[in-house]
Order: C-alpha cells, then structure tokens, then sequence
C-alpha cells in the first residue's frame, strides 16, 4: 500500500507504517483474532497513511484489492453462439477487452469505423455494460464520436442472458427490439428507440418500429408529445445519412406528425394557465426548431401559417403570442431594413 502511494504522489514515511503496523496490532488485540485481516489493514492504512482520507482508499481498493487484468481462456473452451459471435466481430474490428478505462474516437466515415458503431450500439440496445455509462458517448460534428469502453465482470453473464434473442449479435439486438417495441405504446418512447435502432444498423428491426410508430401516430394523442416525437425524427431525417442509413422511410410519418400539429395547436392553446402556457412556449421552440432542421419549404410553409394564426388568436396567452411573433420575426428570410436619414441600413441586434 505504501509503494502505491508513494507511487501516486503521496508522503508516506517510515513512521507512518510502524504506527499503522501498530494501529492494526491494537485493532487485532481488541477484537481478539490472532492475526491482523484485510479488515485490521484497511483501517489502518485509512486512518494512518491517509488521514481519514476516502479518495485514496479507492485507488487502493480498486488496483490492489481487485486488479485491473483480465483472465483469458482457450480458443478452444467451449462458449454460447452469441459469445463466439462476439469475440468473432471484436477480433474482425480490434476492439479489445480492457479493465481500465479506454476512450475510442470513432471516424464514421471510415468502414471499420462505422462498424465498430453499430456493434457497440447494438450492445447497448441488449444493455450490455461494454461503455462505463450513458454519459460516455458524446457526438463531435457528424462524423466523430466518443466512447468510453470498460470492460466490467457482468459482461459474459449479460451476453449468455441475451442468447434468448438470437444466435448472432445483429440477431439477438433485433429480436429485443422487436419485443421491445410490441410492448411500448408511448410515441416519444417508439421514437427514441427508432432513432437508436437506424444508428445500430438493423433494417429488419426498423420494418417492424415503422408500423408500430405508424399505428400510433394515427391514433388520438397530447399534442405535446408529437412535438417531442417529432423533435427526434427530425433529427434523424436531417443526419440519419451521415451513417449511411435511409432515413427517408420515416419521412411519410414524421409529415403526419406535422400536419396534425398544425390542425391542432390552435385548439391546444385556448384556455391555459401561466404554468401550462410557459410549457407551451418550450414545446413551440421545440416544434420550431425542428421545421426548421427538415428544411422542407411545404413543411415550413404551413408551420409559418400556423404561427401566424396563432399569433392573431386574442383569447390566446400573451406569452404564447408573444413566442410565436418572436419564431416568425427569426424565421424571416426576406426581412426589411429601414433606413436613416444618412442612407445606410439600419441593423437591429
């Protein structure tokens, strides 16, 4: 313990060790055990070498207690289909197996790239635990992104679990989705996980969330989760094509979707309180914004009419006309500068 924190940075003295030899020594006496334990030197070290200090405590428990190497077995050992499919594809990709943290940039217009992509987004559609959390992927542009990968202990056991879904990793990630998508009924939720889908490659998978995304559009829903689904596929309209996904299989829904938004909003926006207008206000922002990543004129066109209809309404809240005046005024393309007496244009911030 005391060379791995010299090793760190931390002074750790002669005296320290005799007076933590001899902490672990009273500790035995007072609970009567022959010999000190982990339990005895832990606690000595912690109140002795680190003052009380927890941080270092974990550095110690985690490469002295538990290590960072990882076992290997033979080739030869048998193993489940979908395990050998793994080892398979990382061999193929060189992802490695690693028990320390490693973050990998992934060039998405490079081939292998790309695949590694889709394998390690079809991991985590079968929630195996191969990156450390949610917050380990980060984009950077469109065709560069993040991942921290740790291999942890639950790893084999989760992909023996998965074997009920299928032989192959492509196999066993459609088989959940599937069933996955049979039994969620929320629009936002079908959408989320089309969007995950499209990126992890599985056109087979995408059939079924497009019927299912279909039937549910079609049916009576709260018009702020349209707004919300439709935040999500107008992303992946807009940049589905950077992984070489047809992302235009969703493009028939998500005018659907618009078009409803549209007929209804005016509706939707009578009759509410301070707290439901404030809402209203992000989920407009929301819907805006995403009118205007499709960057489709017929979709715009009737989105800028029902802003404008919205913003004549009277019995509306002030702070919902208000938005919307706001959304028409930035969307502008052909706006008007006045002039000063000198000539020149007038710019407004």
């Amino acid at each position: 313990m005391a060379r791995l924190l010299r090793r760190r940075g931390l002074d750790v003295s002669s005296a320290h060790l005799i007076e933590a030899v001899r902490l672990a020594d009273t500790l035995v006496a007072l609970r009567d055990r022959p010999l000190p334990g982990l339990e005895e030197l832990t606690e000595a070290t912690h109140a002795v070498l680190l003052a009380g200090d927890a941080l270092p405590l974990q550095l110690i428990e985690q490469q002295l207690l538990v290590g960072e190497e990882l076992g290997r077995v033979l080739p030869e050992t048998p193993a489940t289909p979908l395990l050998a499919d793994l080892h398979q594809q990382q061999c193929r990709l060189r992802l490695r197996e690693e028990a320390t943290q490693r973050e990998v940039v992934l060039d998405l217009r490079q081939a292998r790239d790309l695949e590694r992509s889709s394998l390690l987004r079809r991991l985590q559609l079968l929630n195996i635990p191969w990156r450390q959390n949610a917050e380990s992927v980060r984009g950077k542009g469109t065709f560069q992104e993040s991942w921290h990968l740790q291999c942890q202990p639950e790893f084999t056991v989760k992909l023996i679990e998965a074997g009920v879904w299928g032989n192959t990793i492509d196999a066993a990630a459609t088989g959940y989705v599937v069933q996955t998508a049979q039994q969620h009924s929320s629009l936002l939720e079908l959408t989320v996980l089309t969007s995950q889908v499209m990126f992890a490659d599985l056109p087979a998978a995408i059939t079924v969330l497009m019927q299912r995304l279909q039937a549910e559009a079609a049916l009576p829903s709260d018009l702020t989760h349209l707004m919300l689904a439709l935040s999500a596929l107008a992303r992946l309209l807009r940049y589905g094509d950077v992984r070489q996904t047809d992302a235009g299989i969703v493009e028939h829904i998500v005018t659907s979707m618009l078009t409803r938004i549209c007929v209804g909003l005016p509706h939707a926006c009578h009759s509410l309180n301070d707290e439901a207008a404030e809402a209203m206000v992000q989920h407009l922002r929301t819907a805006h914004d995403a009118t205007t990543l499709l960057a489709q004129e017929a979709l715009l066109a009737d989105w800028q009419r029902t802003l404008r209809q919205l913003a004549d309404l009277p019995s509306l809240p002030g702070v919902v006309q208000g938005r919307c005046c706001r959304l028409l005024f930035s969307n502008s393309r052909r706006a008007t500068k006045p002039s000063n007496h000198t000539g020149l244009p007038v710019s407004f911030s």
